[in-house]
């Protein structure tokens, strides 16, 4: 699983109530208890109305802001709806990444990857560069060649949702792998985070993420909050709307 840098969780509050719950599904592994832990991850992060609109440098007490997160998924977003509308070359020169141009496959994804990385100041940072780089990667999965990557429209109409899927992982993975490495193994930590990554994405999957971005602008209001209302209805998903606590 790899261990990311070194980050403790806030301690109080709601966080208190989740790492209880993280600790029971330690002891007693069920799908019940991964719902139970993800859906109390988003109430301690502020809840989905606070989390999904959080600004940069404005998280209070033990709320995380989704700041940064929000600008990476508007960044990719806007990134390949310039492919979609005008293909991979003119995209990547429009974006100051001519020297991409031509570039393999393997070094495309590798040079994208830089560019949407972000210093790890925060845990937002941290997340969002690796949600983007996990994103880059699944999209190029199926693809063998630079030619089968820019025609993979599918994909990029999705580009948000798998963001932000792998965002929240990248979240609760920063939060709490290291210490629970420390106390159950290297083997039992990535045995129960797998099973808390596969129910955020079954979770997401079930969202409507067929997004049309051809004609998004990403640099506006419009484009910025269509990113934030899509975070905010899979953090709603998340959090269990008005299930029972």
């Amino acid at each position: 699983m790899g261990t990311s840098s070194s980050y403790n969780a806030p301690v109080k509050g709601d966080w208190t109530s989740l790492k209880r719950e993280l600790t029971h599904l330690f002891g007693e592994q069920s799908e019940e208890n991964v719902k139970k832990v993800v859906k109390k991850f988003i109430k301690a992060l502020g809840g989905t109305e606070n989390f999904s609109r959080s600004k940069q440098g404005s998280s209070s007490n033990n709320a995380i802001s989704s700041a940064i997160g929000r600008k990476t998924a508007s960044n990719l977003g806007g990134f390949f709806s310039g492919v979609s509308k005008n293909g991979l070359n003119n995209t990547l020169k429009e974006n100051n990444l001519s020297h991409l141009v031509g570039k393999p496959l393997d070094g495309l994804i590798e040079g994208l990857i830089e560019y949407f990385s972000h210093p790890s100041n925060s845990a937002d940072h941290y997340a969002s560069s690796k949600a983007g780089a996990d994103t880059l990667k699944e999209i190029s999965l199926s693809c063998k060649t630079v030619e089968e990557f820019e025609q993979n429209n599918e994909s990029f109409g999705k580009v948000s949702c798998i963001f932000i899927s792998k965002y929240i992982y990248r979240l609760f993975l920063r939060m709490f792998e290291e210490d629970k490495i420390k106390k159950y193994g290297i083997e039992e930590t990535s045995k129960i985070f797998k099973m808390v990554e596969n129910y955020i994405n079954a979770e997401v999957n079930s969202y409507r993420c067929e997004k049309d971005f051809s004609k998004v602008d990403f640099n506006t209001e419009e484009g910025k909050g269509l990113i934030q209302g899509i975070l905010q209805d899979i953090l709603e998903i998340l959090e269990g709307g008005n299930d029972e606590n």
